[in-house]
């Protein structure tokens, strides 16, 4: 079998997109963009959040998503000032990732990193979990950080070294975008149109 992967649009998700209004200018800025479901982790990355700041760390986090759980996921962040829920967005999700210090996907079970590709596209560092179906996507110290599921400490720990060190921080998303290049749907349709070509047993037209 032939594995093609999922593509995305290299116009629509780049770096040099609008802030939003949402994202603060004052200081740095994580990222948790998903739907208000257990396994994407939205809980552990709040504890995570708490661990993050400090007296000399100032952050945001800026959870972008719903669901039937908002409720819940309101009472988890308390009064926080430094936790902004802006609900569902559709086209302006590249913005969101274009300026944020850092995108954060605790999820605990995906097929697919759609979301990493998202984030590697407009060239924005990114904490993950290290499961089966990012490994696919991302590598650690790569144009990542991969940590334990659940692990609020070790994923504490990752997004501290991204906030701090712009070292880490911009290769990781460099990186991240010259390697989403491969995922663009000009890539993806290539590859689709040669499994074609082969079942068919003829050269591609383009070729």
């Amino acid at each position: 079998w032939t594995i093609i992967p999922n593509g995305i649009d290299l116009d629509v998700f780049r770096p040099d997109v609008p802030k939003p209004p949402e994202i603060r200018g004052d200081m740095p800025s994580i990222l948790f963009l998903g739907r208000f479901d257990p396994r994407n982790g939205l809980t552990t990355l709040i504890e995570s959040f708490r661990k993050v700041r400090g007296k000399k760390r100032q952050a945001q986090l800026v959870v972008v998503g719903d669901g039937p759980l908002r409720k819940h996921y309101h009472r988890v962040a308390g009064n926080d000032p430094d936790i902004t829920f802006v609900g569902a967005v559709l086209k302006e999700r590249p913005s969101y990732y274009a300026h944020s210090t850092v995108y954060a996907c605790p999820t605990t079970k995906a097929s697919f990193g759609i979301t990493l590709l998202e984030s590697m596209a407009c060239e924005t560092p990114i904490v993950c979990s290290d499961i089966l179906g990012f490994r696919d996507v991302v590598k650690n110290e790569r144009e990542a950080l991969m940590t334990h599921c659940g692990d609020t400490t070790e994923l504490a720990d990752a997004l501290v070294r991204i906030l701090d060190d712009d070292d880490l921080a911009s290769p990781l998303g460099k990186v991240g975008r010259e390697r989403a290049q491969r995922y663009s749907w000009q890539s993806v349709t290539s590859a689709v149109l040669d499994v074609y070509a082969a079942v068919l047993g003829r050269v591609p037209t383009g070729a």
